[in-house]
């Protein structure tokens, strides 16, 4: 998937908006977005996750990420560098005795630079990720978000997600 201006990107003078799977090269940009998201994490819910680090995203868990057959890693990329990146992963369930066994591509993060957010990386980053799940015949995307992450909410229900479990927590003590 190679994904160059076309309707709805955005060009700049030669500053053009687009969508590519991610390369080992991206290991540093990728890293430093990712540092973002644990940062809002972190800030937001400090029982639950540590502060960022360099080693937050490590080389090699990249490089799980790229190396996975059914996986998907895409980055966005306005003018010569990257501003955004998901992650996605096919996740199959087994069918129990409550449950059918379902087959799922698995959002597991998605992220757009704050300095650049509103220009449209999101929806290419989520076309990809639609084209992706199309191209392994998959029926469902699933994600979740935080609470506390209301935009972000509200960009994946733009994006056509809807709630359909919510999750619970109280703490004791």
């Amino acid at each position: 998937m190679v994904h160059t201006a076309g309707p709805g990107d955005r060009t700049e003078g030669q500053r053009t908006a687009s969508v590519r799977p991610a390369r080992s090269g991206d290991y540093q940009a990728v890293a430093t977005l990712n540092r973002e998201v644990q940062r809002f994490h972190a800030d937001h819910y400090l029982s639950l996750f540590k502060a960022p680090a360099a080693e937050t995203l490590t080389r090699d868990a990249y490089e799980e990420w790229l190396a996975s057959p059914d996986g998907l890693v895409v980055v966005t990329v306005e003018g010569y560098g990257v501003v955004g990146y998901a992650w996605a992963a096919v996740v199959d369930r087994e069918e129990t005795a409550y449950r059918v066994a379902l087959r799922v591509l698995y959002v597991h993060q998605i992220c757009v630079a704050a300095a650049v957010r509103g220009r449209g990386h999101g929806h290419r980053l989520m076309a990809a990720i639609r084209e992706h799940g199309s191209s392994l015949d998959m029926r469902r995307i699933e994600l979740n978000t935080w609470a506390a992450n209301s935009k972000a909410r509200g960009f994946f229900e733009a994006q056509g997600f809807r709630e359909f479990n919510i999750r619970l927590a109280a703490e004791l003590g």
